[in-house]
Parts: structure tokens; sequence; C-alpha cells
């Protein structure tokens, strides 16, 4: 990076034509790519990368498959009604996207729970109950709104003033049932009145008409359910606005703040440089937009540039009409240090296209604690962009190795987890696999994927246990049993949920075959080289044909 033709040059010219962030963006499309293509109907453009968060991250990239489908093509129907809805919801809808993107106390938090003890008692009472009223008051009935409004601006009704039940019962009768998931008014109120209770197994809920009693696994359940119906409807939502995007970039302008925040985190953030969250204020009768990032460099040379970047792309993308720019960057330091920049004088330096050496004074205050030398901002930058074009060699010779039919099992599956199910003298264990890309593979490609997987597991040693405890010595195990996934989902969900169509199969593997009898699959649908099949006849990934 060239500082002396940097300051010379126009905002246009430095920011427009920088390369750092195209390897970004062909890093993040091609992660949405591989999370939503099948409902990406139209070609990609930038909008789409609003979807980037949730193609990465946990548990934000837990979705319902069915629900998108079901709601993408109801509001597609109507696209007129649902774009005014949208922007009528601003405040409501606001709240409810940066709620859902503010990272929870759940979060991370995927294994089962039982009320057999105080603690585990306390978690549901701290942690679980909370965050099932905040997500349900605070996100999902909020994300609702704008398709009670299209219903409304569609039919003439008024179902917006009725009451919670009534617009239940309208979305049951127009066949959104996916849109339900989760939705639980006895568990709601019972949390938010105070009228929960426990015995040793369950947890009752008493609402004023109504007492439910729930295994604990039913109640998260529920919770997950809820946490994917709020996930499912923010990205049918994005995949809507970027249709309007295709043919009218003004869009953005007239778009909820937290879809613009959305909007500009597709295009800039990375592992180096990540926003976290955008709120307008009103400064001495100006509007300020307020931005909180961070930034893994100390350097105040480096926070100048990432700051001017973000106020020039959101003036070019977004809205011209912020008077002030506060951008407060956490930089891994005790104290986050901030930057104010004259909206006004930057729209004049980008509109006479003034250098940027000449337009200095669009930096109002700033307060940069903290300072690194050159040569380690330097060498933070290009492992910066060493990193980016790394991914992106990766991804291309990925390509490249495919297409001259390189299978690449290894990069094809993750381990979710691995259960030990051992006893005091045989290893056995239980692994959930989800795999994370089929293309290419046909069913005998597919079944030595699922080899490969069986090698990975049998050089693993694991500890027999005999009554919880311990033995010292650890073994490899003499049976495997795997399922396999299509759709990365939470843990629970895939525990659970075995029939569903992202369940691939179950497979059962047991060395020295003459010695051991099968455990879990006694009536295999098929058995290729001592390993035991049972499909899943309501997946959607492989049509497999049976073979008995």
């Amino acid at each position: 990076m060239n500082e002396s033709k940097i300051n010379t040059s126009t905002f246009s010219s430095t920011f427009e034509s920088l390369n750092l962030f195209k390897p970004i963006r062909i890093a993040k499309e091609f992660d949405i790519k591989k999370n939503f293509e099948e409902f990406i109907d139209i070609p990609f453009n930038d909008f789409h990368l609003c979807l980037n968060r949730f193609s990465v991250n946990r548990p934000l990239k837990y979705f319902n498959r069915n629900l998108i489908i079901e709601l993408y093509k109801f509001l597609g129907l109507s696209p007129v009604e649902f774009k005014q809805a949208l922007i009528e919801s601003n405040e409501i809808i606001n709240d409810s996207i940066f709620g859902l993107l503010r990272k929870g106390s759940f979060w991370g938090k995927e294994y089962g729970l039982d009320i057999s003890t105080p603690k585990k008692i306390e978690e549901f009472e701290t942690i679980w109950h909370p965050e099932y009223v905040r997500l349900y008051e605070s996100i999902y009935k909020k994300l609702l709104l704008p398709i009670i409004k299209t219903i409304d601006k569609r039919e003439k009704s008024n179902f917006e003033k009725t009451n919670e039940k009534n617009q239940t019962e309208k979305l049951k009768e127009i066949n959104l049932n996916e849109l339900l998931k989760g939705n639980n008014r006895v568990i709601r109120n019972s949390i938010s009145h105070g009228k929960v209770s426990y015995d040793y197994s369950h947890i009752i809920y008493n609402d004023r008409h109504t007492t439910e009693q729930h295994f604990p696994s039913d109640t998260l359940r529920t919770f997950d359910f809820l946490v994917e119906t709020c996930n499912s409807i923010v990205v049918t939502y994005i995949l809507l606005v970027a249709r309007f995007y295709q043919s009218d970039k003004k869009i953005v302008i007239m778009l909820p703040l937290s879809l613009k925040f959305l909007f500009i985190d597709g295009l800039l953030s990375s592992d180096y440089f990540e926003l976290f969250s955008f709120y307008e204020s009103t400064v001495n009768g100006s509007p300020q937009l307020n931005t909180i990032c961070s930034i893994k460099s100390a350097n105040r040379t480096t926070h100048t540039f990432y700051s001017l970047n973000l106020c020039y792309y959101i003036f070019k993308h977004v809205d011209t009409n912020y008077g002030r720019f506060a951008i407060s960057l956490e930089c891994g330091k005790s104290i986050a240090s901030s930057i104010f920049i004259d909206g006004k004088k930057l729209k004049h330096s980008i509109s006479s296209n003034l250098s940027i050496d000449a337009s200095k004074d669009v930096i109002e205050t700033s307060m940069l604690w903290y300072d690194s030398n050159n040569i380690r901002r330097k060498i933070a930058n290009w492992r910066h962009i060493l990193k980016i074009q790394y991914r992106i060699y990766k991804i291309e010779r990925q390509e490249e190795l495919r297409q001259a039919g390189f299978k690449q099992f290894k990069k094809r599956f993750e381990i979710k987890e691995i259960e030990n199910r051992s006893t005091d003298k045989i290893v056995r264990i239980y692994a959930y696999i989800w795999i994370k890309d089929l293309e290419g593979l046909d069913e005998p490609d597919f079944h030595k994927l699922i080899k490969y997987i069986l090698r990975h597991l049998r050089k693993k040693r694991f500890y027999c246990t005999k009554l919880g405890e311990s033995t010292f010595i650890r073994k490899r195990p003499k049976y495997i049993w795997i399922d396999l996934y299509s759709q990365d989902k939470n843990l629970r969900f895939y525990k659970r949920h075995q029939n569903e169509d992202y369940h691939i199969l179950k497979a059962e593997w047991i060395k020295n075959k003459r010695k051991r009898q099968p455990i879990l699959l006694k009536n295999p649908d098929t058995i290729i080289d001592n390993i035991r099949f049972n499909y899943n006849r309501n997946s959607k990934i492989l049509n497999i044909v049976d073979n008995n």
C-alpha cells in the first residue's frame, strides 16, 4: 500500500480500486453460495453479501430450509406490498435484527440438559428461559410484523391491530405453518409470569388457562426451533431485498438501519476488521451515525484508513445525509479508540473529487490512544492480505482438483461430536458427522467417503469406561456408529431428529465381525465391506435404491 499515492488520490480512486476487499468478497460469495445457492434465483449481487453472517457464524447459520422456501414463495407473490411493509416497519425491524445478531448467552451451548441437580435447574433459570422470552418478544414477534402487514395490504384486512392468537390463526390459514415452529405461548407466558415449577424429570409451565409438562429436551427443542425460525425469516427478507436491489440500487437508502448494517458488513467486514453495530442519534440538529467496530491493529494510520473507508462506503452505497460519523474501534486494548468524521465535509470532498491530502479537515476529532510502529503495521497488513489470498488460492485449487477428478474426501466433512459409548473392555464410539459438500459425488463415491471417515475414526484412541470411570489405557474402537447429515444444525437437532430430510443415513462398522454381532443395525438396508447401512428414506440428498 503506497501511502504517498493514497494521500494524493481522491476518495473514489483510493477506495473503489482497493484490491484488499475484492478477495474478501470472493471468499464471502463462495461461503454464501455453498449454504444458500438453492435459494438464490437471480445473479449474485452485492446485497447477497448480507448473508455472510448467516453462512459462517453459529447459531446464525442454523436455518429451516422449508420455512425459507415457504415464506419466499408467499412474499414473492406480493413484492410491492412486502417492500412497503418492510420500510414501514423500520424501527421494529432494527430492534429485532440487531437483537438477533447480538451474541446471546446461549451461543455455543449445544449440549443436552436435564434438571436432576440444582445447578442444572439454575441454567434453565438464568439462560434458556430468559433467552426464550427475549427471542420470542424482542425478535420473533417483531420479525413477523412485515409479514402481517403484507397480508393486510394484500387482503385489505387489519390483522396488525388484532391479538396474537388471531394472527397465528391467520398464518395457519394461509399455510405458513413452518413460521410457527418454536412458537409456544404457554411456555412464554409461564416464564414471563413466574409460573414455572420443576419436578425430578419435568418442567411444568402454568399459563392462566393451560398447564403443560415438558421434558428439558422438549423445552430445548422448542428453543432451537425458535432460533431457526428467526434466522430463516431474516434470510428470506435478505433474499427478497436482493431481488429489489438487482433492479434498483437506491432501495438501500429506504431500508431499515439493521439491513443497511448487514449490507456494509457484507461489503467490508473480515477477520481483521469487523463491524459490531450501527445506531443513529442527533447531535446539534444533525443526524449522526454511531458505529462500533473491532480491528486487529493498534496503529493510528490503520484506524484512520479503515474509518475513512467505512464512511466512504456508507456515503456511496447507503446514505448521504449523515452530518457526522462517530466510530469506536476496539483494538484489544483496555480503552477503545474513537474517531469523529464530519459528514458534510466528507460529502463535499467526495462530490468535488478532492484528494485525501486536501481533505484532512474531514476528521473532526480523533481519540486514537494507541500506536504501533510502521514495520509492525505493514507486517500485519501483509499478513492479512496473504491470509485472504491463500484462502482464495485454496478455493481455486480445490475447484481445479475436482475438475481433474480428485474427490478430496478430507475437505468434505466435519465431525460435530464423538460420544464414547465404551464398556470396561470394548471401545465403542458414536460420531455425528456433517457432510459439508456432496458436489460431484455419485453413490460409489459416497460410500468411499464413508469408508474414509471410518478410517479417520479408527485411528483415534479412547478410554474404556466402567461405571462412569475411565481406565488408564486408551484403545482404538472396535465398534463405530456414525450419523451423517447434509445440513449444519445445532447438535441437539442431530440427536433428536433422525428422520428429517437433512439426515442421510446411519452406519455401523465392527472390527472382526466373526467375533462380534451388530448392536444398532441388525437389519441393515445394505452391507458393503463390513459396513452396515440404514438409509433415511426422507433424505432429499441421495436417491438410494433399496437393495433388499
